[in-house]
């Protein structure tokens, strides 16, 4: 007889019996799955780099590097696809080049991109030819005792002209005028929050300097300042002063002061807070951990004070001399002038060494531009150029480095070769 399903019987039935007992195929085809997309990273090696280099991969895809070594790009690529590394920005005062860096995945070792850099300083004169006050163009320009400097948003750099008691612009076309007077020996000057304000050493006050008027304000603060001397600030709006008083101050913009570091007395001790003694401080910078660095001048040593205030040595003896190498064993001449580059390295003028140097993050010294203890007006390049009691330094966007040649009053200028 007959066997018949019923559609109960159909439904009860497992799905490959089922097809196959109620007219329908026992052969079922399983969803084909997306082969997974392979990416492949570009790499290679860069050497010889002080550090603050900025890689591109097919101009978009930005890799900072801070260390010699191997690197890779975060984005990945697909196979066949094209790449091309080139440099981005260079650290200040190197070239660095770049070979196998360009290919196709898939046909060219991509791992095998490298880079090197080579270190190259070029000094001229950016204004000034010898004392006076006059305005003019370079060199037509003069100043009589210039300490420090800053660079405000538009690119103008801002000097101390001390024995003029002014503040003098100049352009980056070279124009120098003069923008505020009466200043009583100004000494550190910094731009923070579009604000320029100057340290009047005589004075023992801080200014403020309208940057359009130049109309002249003293900015209030709760204690007397000891002769102050070097200045810098935060992005907050915090103002950080030394002084002869062998203090660091912390201002705030209320004008409230507090003792970041310093005991009130010479010495040479690290420590926390007032546990810590300076012997003259000058020059102060700033990094983006908020760590303030201090040029000691009669110290002879560079310190490191952390937000919390903890002070360090991060380069020099104590005792005068012109040694690079580790911080340990490196040696200055009256260091006095700080700023802060791209690179993370702190750069400073040794002043009575002449030299323009630099100080990683370890604390390893080199020297950039002039000859120890041979002063001078020369231009040229590095070692070649020469000083004459170099002080204020100051960075602008572009990573040109400007020197105020306080003993020449002259302002010079450091350029990648």
């Amino acid at each position: 007889m007959p066997f018949f399903f019923s559609r109960a019987a159909c439904g009860s039935l497992g799905l490959v019996s089922l097809l196959a007992a109620c007219g329908g195929s026992s052969s079922i085809e399983a969803p084909v799955a997306s082969a997974p997309v392979v990416t492949q990273i570009v790499g290679g090696t860069v050497s010889t780099m002080t550090a603050g280099l900025v890689l591109q991969n097919n101009g978009a895809d930005d890799l900072r590097l801070m260390a010699n070594g191997g690197f890779g790009f975060t984005t990945g690529l697909a196979e066949g696809a094209t790449y091309n590394v080139t440099v981005q920005a260079n650290p200040p005062f190197q070239l660095c080049t770049v070979n196998n860096g360009q290919g196709t995945t898939g046909s060219a070792d991509i791992t095998n991109v490298i880079v090197t850099c080579v270190n190259g300083v070029q000094v001229s004169t950016f204004a000034g030819s010898g004392p006076g006050s006059a305005d003019g163009v370079g060199t037509a320009a003069s100043f009589n005792g210039p300490l420090a400097a800053a660079v405000d948003a538009d690119g103008n750099l801002l000097v101390s002209d001390s024995s003029n008691n002014s503040l003098r612009k100049i352009t980056p076309a070279g124009m120098v005028s003069t923008l505020a007077t009466g200043l009583d020996r100004p000494f550190g000057v910094t731009v923070n929050q579009g604000r320029i304000f100057v340290a009047s050493e005589n004075g023992n006050k801080l200014l403020e300097v309208n940057p359009i008027s130049g109309v002249v304000t003293e900015f209030v603060v709760n204690v007397l300042l000891d002769r102050p001397r070097g200045l810098v600030g935060d992005p907050a709006g915090n103002l950080y002063v030394s002084g002869y008083g062998q203090l660091i101050n912390k201002i705030s913009p209320a004008g409230s002061v507090t003792v970041l570091a310093g005991s009130g007395s010479i010495g040479t001790a690290d420590g926390q807070g007032t546990a810590a003694s300076f012997y003259n401080p000058a020059g102060l910078t700033i990094d983006t951990a908020g760590n303030v660095y201090v040029a000691d001048q009669n110290g002879q040593t560079i310190r490191k004070i952390s937000p919390t205030g903890s002070v360090t040595t991060l380069a020099g003896t104590g005792v005068g001399g012109a040694a690079d190498g580790p911080g340990s064993s490196a040696t200055f001449y009256e260091p006095v002038g700080m700023a802060m580059g791209s690179d993370g390295m702190v750069y400073m003028s040794d002043s009575a060494g002449q030299k323009i140097r630099r100080i990683a993050s370890d604390g390893t010294v080199s020297s950039i531009a002039g000859q120890s203890v041979s002063s001078g007006t020369s231009d040229g390049a590095g070692s070649v150029a020469r000083f004459n009691y170099p002080t204020g330094l100051a960075f602008d966007a572009q990573g040109n480095l400007f020197v105020v040649d306080a003993g020449n009053n002259r302002i010079r200028k450091l350029t990648r070769n």
